[in-house]
């Protein structure tokens, strides 16, 4: 189990608990909001699917998959001062797409 975590520039922890097993937040506007994302693993089956999550500046955690990803692979790369976030994701055809998510 992997867990993502902030470091304020006090030199203070934060972590970002998921309900997955791997954790990975990847940008932070300047509200302090952040976006990334998570891995559901599946040990009995060994199959994972990939989770958007967005952190606001409070600590309440928003998961979502991007349209057309069908739960299965969505990938938030960026997050701007709006709160808007872009990534990809990857069709039921491991097609890969890009998504923006506005709030």
């Amino acid at each position: 189990m992997e867990h993502g975590f902030m470091r304020d520039r006090g030199g203070a922890f934060t972590t970002l608990d998921t309900p997955g097993t791997f954790t990975f937040p990847v940008s932070i506007n300047p509200a302090g909001a952040v976006a990334g994302y998570y891995i559901e693993y599946d040990s009995v089956q060994r199959s994972s699917k990939t989770h958007g999550l967005l952190r606001d500046r409070g600590g309440a955690l928003t998961v979502f998959d991007a349209p057309g990803s069908q739960g299965l692979f969505t990938f938030p790369l960026s997050i701007n001062p709006a709160g808007a976030t872009t990534g990809y994701y990857a069709d039921a055809n491991s097609v890969f797409h890009g998504f923006l998510r506005s709030r």
